[in-house]
């Protein structure tokens, strides 16, 4: 299943009817040029297919849709040793410059 807004899309894999694992990302124009670049916002595969390329098949086609569009890079947050592992295993690399992560509630 393949869900696409002009800047979102969503990706589903499954393994015949039941559903193993997901990818929602978002091509985020960048202010200070023409290019764009992508957030992979989540990924999640459930646990009885982690470790059998799930996974990587979703960044796979994550890949594909950034070529489609003209996007030269991804960033994502990792918030776990696993995600971060499952990351560097897969081609990421930790960026020296590290941005200062903020958030505000609304009063």
């Amino acid at each position: 299943l393949h869900a696409e807004h002009p800047h979102r899309t969503v990706e589903v894999a499954r393994e015949g009817e039941e559903i193993a694992g997901f990818l929602y990302c978002l091509i985020v124009p960048l202010r200070s040029s023409d290019e764009q670049e992508l957030l992979l916002y989540e990924i999640g595969v459930r646990s009885e297919f982690r470790r059998k390329r799930v996974g990587r098949l979703l960044l796979a086609h994550m890949e594909g849709r950034m070529r489609t569009n003209g996007v030269g890079e991804v960033w994502v947050c990792a918030d776990n040793p696993a995600a971060v592992e499952f990351y560097r295993a897969s081609n990421f690399e930790i960026a020296e410059d590290q941005p200062v992560y903020m958030t505000r509630r609304a009063r």
